[in-house]
């Protein structure tokens, strides 16, 4: 048995900590830490789990960490290593149901690590919460480990139904320490994190800050494709990791000629790289860059193969090869059959986990030892080794599939639909869509005589399954096909038409028009079989889908339809019936929602780049007896110039609510950017002898007097007065924009033009000076809205309840239930009603 000491990762973060302590090492967009800062706190987390797990033994629990993406979900993570306990991320994102079934594989642990207040929702009674430090206090060294001993549990997809624990020893993180790509990297190195916290991928930015490298965390499914490119060029990163079709979505968006120039490498997650994506990464990126392919899994410390595209070396076609073991010795292929030209399984030796948690058979079917005593795991993955040396994956054995970008198994909503009292039998496949995309396709037979709708299986996916598990659509069969052996043939599932299970026979369409924009809509949405009365919302259609649809359709010649219209018009007919009666674009910036709901109006002031269909599923969820009105910025999808400066904003905000509600007490709430201008307006009411309550939803509390930000400091410490002349010039090409595309023509609506309102927004709020206000306001906020109590300098009648989801997913199931409850408390209603 090994010898104890602490894990390299600490000690390499003490190490920087001592030889750059002021140099930044870990920033999102609220919040930065030095490398002295960053290791104090880790050192403070340690002494606090320290203290609660007491005498470490060989069978101590498993600690879970509710993790984010945010320099506090990283913290928890150096934490854990610094202590030197066993951990476990785990997304706080996901639904309570799903976060319980974690718990409950780790044994009910005794703690759990928080990164925000509201995570303490997840935690059951009796299971003591640790929330992460914000200040350094009584910080510890790093404690010893062994290295055989177990150190994590990385949750993934599951061939069980269950989420797999993948179990990891010390030994494997000192391993990463000294990979290939982290030796050649040059103290100092800026890196983008844009992966989950919870994702080994994530994970290895705490590896990176041991080796000396600052780490920038972004989130990008708060990002649009082009913003995301505009903050990897303003933070001027080396080397970048993306999902290869990012390069395909924002090409038509980018600005020809322009690329990210300080950027030398690209590697490439999430999905299988195509010689199709490499043109497109190359207009990205500078000239030669070289892009890499990534082939990862939890189950092992990545680099096992090397590929390295250069600028000058040709195209290929079809996928792009795995390329050669960086160790031959790492990597055998095992056969799979009895033929010589059969694909074969890649097994991967040495630096591999220890074992599944809690299952013993699947793990002694996929780990093992050679008679050598080198570990070695089976993959799964099926390759051929070609002429030239190269492997080149061809497939999986099992089922589990990406989507986007995580490997999953469709036993996971197998299990939750099999759980529905009312489904006889259900099988989920992937299918690819035509757009060269995955996704998972519930194929359902009912009991007889069963009264199960589509809405209320719908609607229980959505309460236990993270969004990408979520199967789109429900196909219904009378009886699904089998095998002679009486097992479910899902071969001959992979080709039936997936055509959404529907309530009410489908009607025959009314006309030509009808019918243009049911096919219309099925090739947006991807699905065989859309009929007139079809819900689209209940299909899969989102914000950005109902954009694209409404353009689409009024490209079809029978009229002219605005961006929102889906929001009134949500199937077919109804769109057709808009199109017929030839709808303009609207002169109000009021959207209405439930209007015929007889009590008074909530009013919604979304962030400037914002639309009324974000706000689609909190309206459901309200009732429909409750208006929602949605106040949107002049010229984003109305004709008018855009207001420059909050008090424009708020001015016309508080000129749409009294023409709407002219008596009576207001409700107005704000998202983001949107919250201060909802504050202004509201001002302006109550000087007019209103009376008015504010709701903030994830708003930042303005800085008094102004000033320039935290954030704004550190983009000029990181990047120098480069970084500044970028932000200036995407300004400027945003106001450019803004000039070039005619407001109110949703032609011309692009990802491009809400961007632009974004930045309008920055330079506003940067402008403008809040002054405390003598009105109720509540804030609802998410793990993404740091400190909200700041709010209390400027609304003394203030209280501040956190919810679930995040700083966009508030919006969206499985969410959207809880936000629209908080809601009702305020407008002293029940929701749903």
């Amino acid at each position: 048995m090994s010898v104890p000491a602490p894990s390299l990762v600490a000690n390499g973060l003490v190490d920087w900590a001592a030889r750059t302590p002021e140099r930044v090492a870990l920033h999102d967009r609220e919040r930065a830490l030095t490398f002295e800062e960053a290791a104090g706190l880790a050192g403070t987390c340690a002494r606090m789990l320290v203290e609660h797990t007491g005498e470490r033994r060989p069978d101590e629990p498993v600690i879970p960490l509710i993790v984010q993406r945010d320099v506090a979900g990283i913290v928890a993570l150096l934490g854990a290593f610094y202590a030197g306990v066993p951990f476990a991320p785990i997304d706080a994102a996901l639904p309570p149901a799903a976060v319980a079934e974690l718990l409950a594989r780790l044994g009910g642990p005794p703690l759990a690590v928080l990164t925000h207040p509201d995570q303490r929702r997840l935690v059951p009674t009796g299971t003591h919460p640790v929330p992460v430090p914000n200040h350094v206090r009584d910080p510890i060294a790093p404690q010893p480990v062994r290295p055989e001993d177990r150190s994590m549990v990385v949750f993934t997809s599951g061939s069980t139904g269950r989420p797999k624990g993948v179990v990891l020893d010390w030994w494997l993180h000192d391993a990463r320490m000294g990979s290939p790509r982290r030796e050649q990297r040059p103290p100092g190195t800026h890196l983008p994190n844009l992966a989950p916290v919870h994702w080994t991928a994530g994970i290895a930015s705490a590896i990176d800050l041991a080796t000396g490298a600052s780490v920038g965390i972004i989130d990008p499914s708060r990002l649009d494709p082009l913003a995301l490119l505009e903050e990897l060029d303003r933070q001027q990163f080396a080397r970048i990791a993306l999902v290869p079709s990012l390069a395909t979505q924002v090409l038509d968006l980018w600005p020809e000629g322009r690329r990210l120039e300080s950027v030398t490498v690209v590697e490439t997650y999430g999905e299988a790289l195509t010689w199709e994506h490499v043109p497109g990464l190359r207009r990205l990126v500078s000239r030669d860059a070289s892009i890499r392919a990534a082939y990862a899994a939890s189950e092992t410390v990545g680099g096992v193969f090397a590929l390295e595209i250069r600028a000058e070396d040709p195209l290929g076609t079809g996928r792009v090869p795995l390329g050669r073991p960086r160790d031959p010795g790492r990597v055998r292929l095992e056969p799979t059959g009895d033929r010589a030209d059969e694909a074969r399984e890649i097994v991967v030796r040495g630096l591999v986990a220890k074992e599944y948690l809690g299952d013993p058979e699947l793990t002694a079917r996929r780990f093992g030892v050679d008679a050598d005593g080198t570990r070695w795991w089976r993959s799964g993955d099926l390759a051929r080794e070609g002429r030239d040396g190269q492997l080149r994956l061809v497939g999986r054995i099992d089922d589990m599939v990406k989507i986007r970008g995580t490997l999953v198994e469709p036993a996971e909503p197998e299990r939750v639909l099999h759980a529905i009292s009312g489904i006889r039998q259900a099988v989920v496949l992937p299918h690819r869509t035509s757009g060269g995309a995955t996704r998972l396709v519930a194929h359902l037979e009912l009991d007889a005589g069963s009264t199960l709708t589509p809405s209320e299986v719908m609607a229980r996916l959505r309460a236990e399954l993270a969004p990408h598990l979520v199967p789109r659509p429900l196909v219904r069969h009378d009886h699904l096909p089998l095998l002679a052996t009486g097992k479910v043939d899902r071969m001959v599932l992979r080709d039936v038409p997936t055509e959404p299970w529907t309530v009410a026979p489908p009607r025959r369409v009314h006309d030509d028009v009808e019918r243009a924009v049911a096919a219309t809509a099925g090739e947006i949405l991807e699905l065989d079989g859309v009929h007139p009365d079809d819900d689209l919302w209940e299909l899969g259609l989102d914000s950005l889908g109902a954009i694209e649809l409404t353009v689409a359709c009024s490209e079809l010649g029978w009229g002219t339809l605005e961006p929102t219209a889906p929001l009134d018009h949500p199937t077919p007919a109804a769109l057709a019936a808009a199109l017929r009666v030839g709808a303009l674009a609207r002169a109000s910036l009021a959207v209405t929602l439930n209007p015929e709901g007889a009590r008074p109006p909530l009013f919604f002031v979304p962030g400037w780049g914002g639309t009324a269909l974000a706000f689609h599923w909190v309206a459901r969820a309200l009732g429909d007896d409750q208006p929602v009105i949605v106040i949107e910025a002049r010229g984003l999808h109305t004709p008018g110039a855009p207001d420059r400066t909050v008090d424009a904003g708020a001015a016309r905000v508080a000129g749409e609510i009294d023409a709407a509600q002219p008596t009576g007490e207001v409700v107005v709430a704000g998202h983001s950017a949107g919250g201060v201008v909802a504050v202004e307006a509201a001002r302006l009411l109550a000087d007019r002898g209103r009376t008015v309550a504010v709701v903030l939803l994830d708003t930042p509390a303005p800085i008094p007097g102004g000033g320039r930000s935290r954030r704004e400091r550190l983009r000029e410490h990181l990047a120098g007065r480069r970084a500044v002349d970028v932000w200036r010039a995407a300004l400027r090409r945003a106001h450019a924009e803004l000039l070039a595309l005619h407001p109110g023509n949703p032609e011309r609506v692009t990802t491009a033009r809400y961007r632009a309102f974004d930045l309008l927004a920055v330079r506003a709020l940067r402008r403008h000076t809040t002054r405390p206000v003598d009105i109720p306001v509540t804030i609802l906020h998410t793990g993404d809205l740091a400190h909200p109590d700041r709010w209390r300098a400027l609304a003394p009648d203030l209280s501040i309840r956190p919810i679930a989801g995040g700083h966009l997913s508030m919006f969206v199931p499985p969410y959207a239930d809880g936000l629209a409850a908080c809601l009702a408390a305020v407008l002293g209603a029940s929701p749903g009603a």
